[in-house]
């Protein structure tokens, strides 16, 4: 008889990039536990950093940002505007109405993708982004660690302080980098959402997600794959259609056994298949 332990898989979820690509996503082990089990509660904080951190994956990876920019805000500035640079909150709402005034008054087009991250000593804030379509920025100075160019924008420093920005040259790397430095770093909320972005960023199309987290019965071709991008959250495969399809038709199968018939299915995996009939029925 078999016997399957769905606690120690990932979700899998296959998607179509804006590029025309097919890609396969692996999350990592329970990395969104949608149901608690018999000797622990649910923490939401954590599922929502976490379906942040995805979220914030999925946008970088499918637009081509060209500029890394961090914001900071002096205490002077923020003083001559009417706050102070602790109240986080009014810092958010300038930064964000200054980027709508930027496009207008320079006449830009910036897209960005922005998370916020606390000073160390938890009395300022400062967000970092990433972006393109900055008209405005001059040569700040060397980096003496890195060797690369630093730039800042104009705009931007007579309104709050000190910008840096440095163009992107490996953007998956730097995808990487960016993830696992700050928007996994100390998992400490300080806004109602921990990221901002414009509008019209490409997204991917999801075409199948698979609830069951079974890796049975695989393709032969799947064991001799390797991941085209892998970082603490995911492991993402490049593949064809056609193996998109295959192995969605697999797990739908494999999903359709377990529903339907006498395999044995541990604790944990039944409420999952539960919760999921659940929210299905009441959606």
């Amino acid at each position: 008889m078999i016997i399957l332990n769905l606690s120690l898989y990932t979700n899998l979820i296959i998607k179509k990039s804006k590029y025309g690509n097919y890609k396969l996503i692996f999350f990592k082990k329970n990395d969104l536990k949608v149901v608690k089990s018999e000797n622990e509660s649910r923490n939401y904080d954590d599922e929502s950093s976490k379906r942040a951190k995805r979220k914030i994956l999925e946008i970088a990876l499918n637009n081509d940002f060209e500029i890394f920019m961090t914001f900071t805000f002096d205490k002077n500035k923020t003083s001559k505007l009417g706050f102070t640079r602790s109240d986080f909150d009014m810092c958010k709402k300038s930064l964000l109405k200054a980027i709508n005034n930027y496009n207008r008054d320079l006449g830009a087009n910036l897209k960005y993708l922005m998370v916020p991250e606390l000073h160390k000593n938890r009395q300022g804030v400062h967000f970092h982004m990433l972006a393109t379509g900055f008209v405005d920025l001059k040569f700040l100075e060397i980096d003496k660690k890195t060797g690369n160019k630093v730039f800042y924008s104009e705009y931007f420093y007579n309104l709050f302080g000190r910008n840096f920005a440095l163009y992107i040259f490996d953007y998956t790397k730097f995808v990487a980098y960016y993830i696992s430095k700050y928007v996994t770093k100390d998992d400490q909320r300080i806004f109602s959402r921990r990221y901002f972005r414009s509008n019209g960023l490409q997204m991917d199309i999801k075409l199948y997600e698979n609830d069951v987290y079974s890796m049975l019965d695989m393709p032969p071709w799947f064991d001799k794959m390797t991941e085209s991008f892998q970082n603490g959250l995911v492991a993402i495969y490049d593949i064809t259609e056609d193996m998109g399809v295959e192995i969605a038709d697999i797990l739908a199968r494999v999903r359709s056994e377990l529903l339907e018939s006498d395999l044995e299915i541990d604790d944990y995996t039944m409420s999952v298949i539960e919760e999921r009939q659940r929210v299905a029925r009441e959606g």
